[in-house]
């Protein structure tokens, strides 16, 4: 684990504008020493220390992370409560979330969509915050909570403890301990799985494939309108929204209501899946032998093949520019853009790149994987990825956090609103400056100098 001081990835000068010196630059935000105040003395700092995180997740313009206390926090967007702090008000700079009354349990899991979030507590209770038009936050009601609400109701009895979560655009997915799928919220193209098309702002359990009794689940993921869950034998089934082919099925419905199993080979032994991800209009699934496939919308490449042909129904595998691709442990996509993780802690990355989303320096789309890198330097051992948006994460072996691509609303959580097309780390903000008993005023920072009066 790193060490306080070490893991504090800015310093901060503070300066008191009132015909004192000014205070050495700090760390690990210590206590300024009295000599650096006013003349009575007793100056010190609060704020916050970046905490060692173990989960990483994205929204379309939010970054969320889960710390080793089961505590969550957040920076980016903020117009419908996605932080989960009780204000309305961006962020460049990691909050954590707080319950509205009392203090949030210990939460285990994270996930976010369109200008909401999820988490999960350890005991499987499910909590919901942000944007909630179409119930995505599954509590009953269409109002929108910029607090973390407690969702307890089915529409018919108690939820279960759940052991995963997911967001698409407006819907909300859920895996129960014995594998079973819950889904609420927008429903238009049938994406909630029950074989209707009407919103519920409750969630309900799908037991039902469109051939029969959907199989115990392991894992969910969610685009657009189209719902994804890997079945315990490998096989992975989709349900929604199907007008790029994102159902995988090698069909040409609009949608389908129910799920429906993916078809993967012509002839052959079909992959075993371990792993699945979804972008805006395109599923994905890692293989157990670390071979990524990708099928549906490929306008800015991100079926990873070496095309930009709009369309295809039926999965294909990602492939290299030349040579061979490393094997990946872990996938996640943007809304453009798909990422993996390959088994040195390395991270490609295919498809969009306006916003530099691709890490690799450059803003140009790219048709095949290419390794996200410094500007300067060498990235340290990645562990995970997350992508939203235009803006992708990446946590490494010490706990830290990363960021890249779009980052209009301080969702790179490094104090500024510059996109960045190579990875940046995030960073931690001083919140308050106190000379003895005074509070100081006009806090302000350039992201690595910081001034007060």
């Amino acid at each position: 684990m790193r060490s306080k001081t070490a893991r504090v990835l800015f310093s901060a000068l503070l300066v008191a504008t009132l015909g004192v010196a000014p205070a050495p630059t700090v760390g690990a935000i210590p206590p300024v020493d009295p000599s650096s105040g006013p003349a009575g003395g007793g100056a010190r700092v609060s704020g916050l220390i970046p905490p060692v995180f173990t989960t990483v997740a994205a929204a379309d313009d939010a970054g969320y992370g889960l710390d080793e206390n089961g505590k969550v926090w957040a920076w980016g967007h903020n117009n419908y409560g996605q932080l989960g702090n009780g204000t309305l008000t961006d962020s460049v700079w990691p909050v954590q979330m707080q319950a509205e009354t009392g203090a949030l349990p210990v939460l285990t899991a994270i996930a976010a969509g369109a200008h909401t979030g999820y988490a999960l507590d350890k005991d499987g209770g499910l909590w919901t915050w942000g944007y909630n038009y179409y119930g995505q936050l599954g509590d009953g009601t269409n109002t929108d909570s910029s607090w973390p609400r407690r969702v307890t109701q089915a529409v018919s009895g108690e939820l279960p403890a759940f052991t995963a979560i997911a967001v698409g655009a407006f819907s909300g997915y859920a895996l129960d301990e014995n594998g079973g799928l819950w889904t609420w919220g927008y429903n238009s193209y049938g994406q909630l799985g029950n074989n209707t098309a009407t919103p519920s702002s409750m969630p309900s359990r799908v037991t039902q494939a469109v051939s029969g009794e959907l199989p115990p689940l392991t894992a969910i993921a969610a685009g657009a309108q189209t719902g994804y869950a890997l079945a315990d034998d490998g096989g992975i089934w989709a349900w929604g929204y199907n007008g790029l082919g994102q159902l995988g099925n090698d069909s040409n419905v609009t949608s389908a209501r129910q799920p429906v199993r993916i078809w993967t080979f012509q002839g052959g032994t079909p992959p075993v899946f371990t792993a699945i991800a979804a972008g805006h209009y395109t599923g994905y699934g890692l293989d157990q032998d670390g071979r990524v496939w990708a099928w549906g919308w490929n306008n800015n490449g991100q079926l990873g093949n070496g095309t930009t042909t709009n369309s295809t129904r039926r999965p294909g595998q990602v492939q290299p520019t030349s040579g061979t691709l490393p094997k990946f442990t872990a996938i996640t996509a943007g809304d453009y853009t798909g990422y993996a993780l390959d088994e040195t802690g390395s991270i490609w990355a295919w498809g969009g790149n306006g916003s530099g989303q691709l890490g690799d320096g450059t803003n140009r789309n790219s048709s095949t994987p290419v390794q996200v890198r410094l500007a300067f330097g060498e990235l340290p051992v990645l562990t995970q990825v997350a992508a939203g948006g235009g803006t992708a994460y990446a946590l490494d072996k010490d706990g830290g956090i990363w960021a890249w691509g779009a980052n209009l609303y301080g969702q790179l959580g490094n104090g500024e609103t510059r996109d960045a097309s190579t990875p940046v780390p995030l960073v931690a903000a001083v919140t308050n400056v106190m000379f003895g008993t005074r509070q100081g005023t006009n806090l302000n920072t350039n992201g690595s100098t910081w001034s007060i009066t």
